[in-house]
């Protein structure tokens, strides 16, 4: 089959949603699909294969890669962000439509930008279309506060309205997720869950290389490492890293080392505030190069993420938890719904009501001092 594949982020992008598509496009290239991925060139690149050299037009593991040459890039400012997302929307709908008579399948993956497309694909010349949704989009960003604007929310409800009716059937990370698109139809549609994933042969294999590295360029020789990996934005709300370090402290725990990894656009207020409240206790190494990211988990004694206290973040669960269950470390989670089930249904730490920081502070007592 000859399947067109929409994805603003692609390999060698392997953060978020673009490790998603890259691993999905490569698994359909080896069951013997013919498949084309129109994505842009990467924001930031962080892999395992120590290639630097970017094509715009390659083929990739089995995959034809083409990549579009964008003025806009996604920035934490919502306008440019929006910018960059209809540019992006826009070429490719022309890409998709000039190679429309090659095409027995169009597939598209959240954000909505990339939705659109294959949505004008399906609706106009009747290819089929599936949408995998990662997100719900511009929920996401209401909850988050980035999206404020109430037209361009009412017209961003239309295009996700006219991107669910113009799919032939729908994957989604959760079923909460499903059930909220379906609710959204008149006519229900064929849809699946299709849960997130981790290559564990790839963190098993680079889970020691860098151990001692890591422990001698950030001093955590004889510390007790509390590790959060990933987006470091308003719905993770992690400046409740530097409540739950002052509520340690005052019980006299102070043996510890609260590590994050990555970035986002919260990172500098959070690292401000750590400087003004003089914490010393949490260590910001930015984004790192992903060969890195095993080791760091392996030499962790616990791995913790956070959500916004948000009823609709019940729906989600964060990419990052299947990396971190890989390595058989407890975790430590502020959420509800979907992602509380995984860790409880699966005893995989403890979950916690998100975003408070005293609940932090006594989950990680009982599992650090048992």
């Amino acid at each position: 089959m000859k399947i067109l594949f929409i994805h603003q982020h692609y390999y060698p992008e392997l953060v978020g949603t673009g490790r998603r598509a890259t691993e999905m496009c490569e698994l359909l290239a080896k069951k013997g699909h013919d498949i084309t991925v129109l994505t842009s060139f990467p924001k930031r690149h962080y892999h395992l294969s120590g290639q630097n050299t970017i094509k715009k037009d390659e083929i990739c593991n089995g995959v034809h890669v083409i990549r579009l040459n964008l003025l806009f890039t996604p920035k934490s400012n919502p306008f440019l962000r929006m910018l960059s997302y209809f540019e992006f929307s826009v070429i490719s709908m022309f890409k998709a439509i000039k190679s429309r008579k090659e095409i027995d399948l169009c597939m598209s993956m959240t954000p909505l930008a990339s939705g659109i497309p294959c949505s004008i694909l399906n609706k106009f010349f009747k290819i089929p279309h599936h949408f995998d949704v990662t997100d719900i989009l511009p929920a996401l960003g209401i909850v988050s506060g980035m999206l404020k604007n109430k037209f361009l929310i009412y017209v961003l409800r239309k295009v996700e309205l006219f991107v669910y009716q113009n799919t032939t059937t729908f994957s989604s990370v959760t079923e909460t997720m499903g059930d909220y698109i379906q609710g959204c139809l008149k006519i229900k549609k064929n849809m699946i869950c299709a849960s997130d994933w981790v290559d564990t042969g790839l963190f098993d294999e680079h889970k020691c290389t860098y151990c001692s590295e890591i422990i001698r360029k950030y001093f955590l020789e004889n510390k007790k490492i509390i590790l959060f990996e990933g987006n470091i934005g308003k719905l993770q709300n992690l400046g409740i890293v530097i409540d739950t370090v002052k509520y340690l402290n005052a019980k006299g725990i102070n043996n510890f080392l609260f590590v994050l990894i990555g970035d986002g656009i919260d990172l500098e207020n959070i690292k401000t505030r750590a400087t003004q409240e003089n914490i010393k206790q949490i260590i910001f190494t930015g984004r790192i190069d992903r060969k890195y990211i095993p080791s760091f988990l392996s030499i962790s004694h616990v791995l913790f993420s956070n959500y916004m206290n948000h009823r609709h973040l019940d729906m989600y669960v964060p990419g990052k938890m299947y990396e971190y269950i890989s390595t058989n470390k407890p975790i430590v989670m502020g959420s509800g719904g979907e992602c509380q089930k995984l860790i409880r249904e699966n005893k995989l730490g403890i979950s916690v009501e998100p975003s408070n920081p005293e609940m932090f502070a006594k989950a990680i007592i009982e599992i650090l001092n048992p």
